[in-house]
């Protein structure tokens, strides 16, 4: 019991996972028009200075960090690399006690000739 005493920091992981978003994200002209689902997997690393949370705002709130994803979820990127990036920046802004960022975003059904699979982009971020 004692080794708790002696921790400084505690850290922490939340996983929002397989959430599914029917989005407009893609290079070609039929991707802005019919979209496609595409699913997100984010986890994030944070810090408590305490062992006892007490109140939502000593943690991080799942549910701005899904806001926050929703949100770029309707707005249209060519690539899929901006998109994890500008997810990534916004949580990162909003709560300064995250640590590491994961994100990876899959599309279904991507329009490439004879491919039977999805495509996917992760990314990752620390922050000393």
């Amino acid at each position: 019991m004692t080794i708790w005493h002696n921790l400084p920091s505690l850290m922490f992981s939340i996983q929002l996972e397989n959430l599914v978003f029917k989005s407009f994200h893609g290079l070609y002209p039929e991707e802005k028009i019919i979209g496609t689902n595409f699913i997100v997997n984010l986890s994030v690393q944070f810090v408590l200075q305490n062992d006892e949370t007490i109140t939502i705002d000593d943690t991080i709130n799942y549910e701005v960090l899904f806001e926050i994803v929703s949100i770029h979820m309707k707005k249209p990127k060519e690539l899929l690399e901006n998109l994890v990036v500008n997810i990534t920046k916004d949580i990162l802004n909003r709560f300064n006690q995250i640590k590491q960022v994961s994100i990876s975003i899959t599309k279904k059904n991507p329009p490439i000739h004879e491919i039977n699979g999805d495509v996917t982009v992760s990314y990752q971020i620390k922050r000393d």
